[in-house]
């Protein structure tokens, strides 16, 4: 009856605001069951954002800068090098001298200076710039030791910060969200424009309110309260009037900026990597004068140059992310819950960004570390993944750093080099004792389980309206289980599927080209998938992204295991890895059990009963402990310690794997057999020969060879098909050489040496 009456209300929830149920649905999920709650949260406003003053230490900030300003005092902000602290600055910059101080902006440099407010900075600011007061933006919350020395030096302080609070306050006046119980974790230039609307007016400071949206979007802040209503009105404005720098920051990307086509996703990966380029690789005052300046020529250069360094940035960033993932095959995964890694020759100004790409692909935190300019002391940066607390990990390793700060999902940090490895374990260490390890192994997440089939354009672009996404408002997934689902190949290389819904819905899956054949299969299947809207060719389509396919191993049938059995039995070996992992039975995780039968599947299942269990392939690369069932392929192989093969296809599959990775490869060669649907029958393989041999020598695929056969037979089964080219294969009577060339073999040969035409039952 609670079912009943749950239907009930949102029914009647859909029909009060105008909305399609499955939207009443998800803001159900988010505690909105009202019309005005849903209206606020759908439509926010500048009448949402909280007073400033709300803020501890907001007033005895604005009085004493007031206080500086008419007595004409020197007034230094200072800043930090990423794209927070930029428009932090900025902002605050350009409030200072509209109020008429004339201030000055020290932002310090990455390489020379390093994060925050340290000892050299310090001297350097005082030397550079003599000033009577020092305003830090984005920084500054733990540095008390170097604020005492600029107090000491006759120097006022005003700290305006949002990281984590690892030390006592500074001995000055200090505005923190983090002092605020309860209050929006704000990001830096957020913490900047609420100071700035204190000491001057709302209707001022909202001429910069599309800078504060880039920085909350790129500080990877919570994108819920006060930070998404900022980040949305700026958007907004991004779409419609942005500041002139960055109206060129969007032509030098790229980006379509028409009908409100700048999201978030695009100021996180297009607009602020630019932002962030020149902090990373010299200094940041290109960007924060990009933010200032007021010539559309010098604009246009400013921009123009990020680009450039963006360009580079990203080069480096490639060719880092490819070394770690070579030292991550020797890397004890399996008992770390992190990932810590150093090599002095890293450029420290992309370490964070790969740590990112390492820790969404690992689903782990990860610090990438590198040589600082003094002796003896390595610097990096951290990032984390949902729900586990880097920063709170660091507090509990803090004996053993010279230095760290940062939020929840993000930090950087400097520790001695002979400090490494004690540091690395007693990171991995609190954070397995914090998450239990529960993290490594939870399930895809989803916000509602709906038919694919039934997305439609009004559902597409009410979806819009929970935008923007990003951290803590993760963009909405959907869950359909299915059965077959026909697409078409995208592109030449058939990398890409597409699929029509309707006339105005599709469906789209990038770089899922090898799953059409499961995709259109019976097998029963769990799409994961995302909802955008795409404009083409004046069209305006909702669009399902596929994100993750996972077939059910209940549902597979005994004709496609075959196939894939047939496949693996012709795996080629390769030039192998020579230094292999020695495999202890107390890892915590890395030990995959490959299994190619249902009968040998289940048996596992029950044996190990902890561990994950897939069919056709792995969940990503994080080697959790997995009974797989007819691998589609070796993805993710390359980082487990133990490789156990039961129903092994052949000693040439054993053999392949051995070669390939450094795990222990156990075979195990069961007698198994598939009772497959209208079993292959030797005339059936005779006959297909018979139409390949006219095949021979003709550059071609295998797609093309089962269409040319399937000509000739029209009831010819893929799966039937393939089995039958692999034992062709197997038995050295077809193959392609290595220009792509179809070949066909002439020699005698007995059926009976296939190992895959052996496990058949007729």
């Amino acid at each position: 009856m609670k079912h009943s009456d749950e239907n009930e209300s949102i029914r009647a929830l859909a029909k009060d605001t105008g909305l399609e149920i499955e939207t009443c649905r998800l803001l159900e999920k988010k505690g909105l069951t009202t019309r005005d709650e849903i209206f606020d949260y759908l439509h926010p406003n500048v009448d949402m954002l909280k007073h400033p003053f709300n803020l501890k230490g907001m007033k005895e900030a604005r009085d004493k800068i007031l206080e500086y300003i008419s007595k004409d005092k020197k007034i230094v902000i200072y800043g930090d090098y990423d794209c927070d602290g930029i428009g932090a600055s900025a902002i605050l910059f350009l409030t200072l001298r509209h109020i008429g101080s004339k201030c000055d902006v020290f932002l310090p440099v990455r390489s020379d200076d390093g994060y925050g407010l340290t000892s050299e900075s310090v001297v350097k600011v005082i030397e550079k710039h003599k000033p009577d007061l020092i305003i830090t933006v984005d920084c500054g919350i733990n540095s008390c030791l170097e604020i005492e020395t600029l107090l000491n030096a006759g120097v006022d302080v005003i700290v305006t910060d949002h990281h984590e609070i690892s030390t006592n306050l500074p001995a000055c006046i200090t505005i923190n969200p983090k002092l605020n119980p309860g209050y929006d974790p704000l990001c830096g230039a957020g913490v900047a424009f609420k100071l700035s609307q204190a000491l001057t007016s709302l209707d001022f400071v909202l001429q910069y309110i599309d800078i504060v949206a880039i920085s909350t979007i790129a500080d990877i802040v919570p994108l819920i309260g006060e930070n998404r209503i900022l980040a949305r009105l700026g958007l907004e404005v991004i779409n419609s009037s942005p500041q002139p720098g960055i109206r060129a920051l969007l032509e030098c990307s790229g980006i379509r900026k028409c009908d409100g086509d700048v999201s978030a996703t695009d100021v996180a990966f297009k607009i602020a990597p630019r932002l962030n380029a020149s902090g990373r690789l010299s200094n940041a005052e290109k960007s924060f004068r990009l933010f200032c300046e007021t010539d559309d020529s010098l604009i246009a250069k400013l921009a123009s140059e990020l680009d450039q360094e963006n360009r580079k940035r990203q080069e480096l960033c490639k060719k880092i992310e490819g070394e770690i993932l070579v030292k991550l095959r020797g890397y004890d995964l399996f008992s770390n819950s992190t990932i810590v890694l150093y090599d002095r020759e890293w450029e420290s100004g992309v370490v964070g960004i790969v740590a990112s790409k390492i820790a969404r692909k690992f689903k782990r935190p990860v610090i990438i570390l590198t040589d600082d300019s003094k002796n003896g002391i390595i610097k990096g940066s951290g990032r984390s993944i949902s729900g586990i607390n880097i920063h709170n990990a660091l507090i509990k390793c803090k004996d053993l750093l010279v230095r760290f700060g940062g939020h929840s999902v993000a930090v950087g940090l400097s520790l001695k080099l002979e400090n490494l490895q004690r540091f690395s374990t007693a990171f991995s260490d609190a954070v397995t004792h914090d998450t239990e390890n529960k993290t490594l192994d939870d399930e895809i997440a989803f916000d509602l389980q709906m038919p694919i089939k039934g997305v439609t354009l009004k559902f597409a672009h009410e979806l819009t309206l929970f935008e923007p996404f990003g951290c803590e408002n993760p963009r909405l997934r959907f869950l359909d289980i299915c059965g077959p689902l026909t697409f078409d190949y995208v592109g030449k290389q058939k990398l890409h599927l597409k699929s029509k819904i309707s006339d105005t819905a599709e469906i789209i899956a990038f770089n899922m080209g090898e799953y059409k054949d499961d995709l259109y299969s019976t097998t029963k299947k769990r799409i994961y998938y995302e909802i955008d809207i795409n404009k083409f060719m004046n069209k305006t389509y909702a669009q399902c992204k596929l994100d993750y396919i996972e077939l059910d191993y209940n549902s597979a049938v005994n004709d496609k295991l075959l196939e894939n059995f047939a496949r693996c039995a012709n795996l080629p070996s390769r030039s192998g890895i020579k230094e292999k992992i020695l495999f202890l039975p107390n890892h915590a995780l890395g030990h995959l059990v490959i299994a190619f039968s249902k009968i040998t599947f289940e048996k596992l299942a029950h044996q190990y009963p902890s561990y994950s269990k897939r069919y056709a392939s792995l969940e990503g690369v994080n080697p959790k402990n997995t009974i797989l069932l007819s691998p589609f392929n070796e993805s993710g192989f390359e980082y487990y310690a133990l490789i156990e093969v039961h129903d092994a296809p052949s000693e040439q599959y054993i053999e392949a794997l051995d070669s390939k990775f450094r795990a222990t490869i156990r075979g195990i060669f069961e007698s198994v057999r598939f009772n497959v649907e209208n079993a292959l029958t030797d005339d059936e393989l005779r006959d297909l020969y018979r139409i390949l041999y006219m095949l021979d020598g003709k550059s071609t695929s295998l797609d093309e060879l089962y269409n040319t056969c399937k000509n000739r037979k029209a009831s010819l089964k893929r799966e039937k098909f393939m089995t039958a080219y692999y034992i062709l294969n197997q038995l050295e009577l077809a193959n392609f050489d290595t220009n792509g060339v179809f070949r066909i073999g002439r020699k005698q040969c007995k059926l009976a040496d296939s190992s895959i035409y052996g496990a058949i039952i007729k």
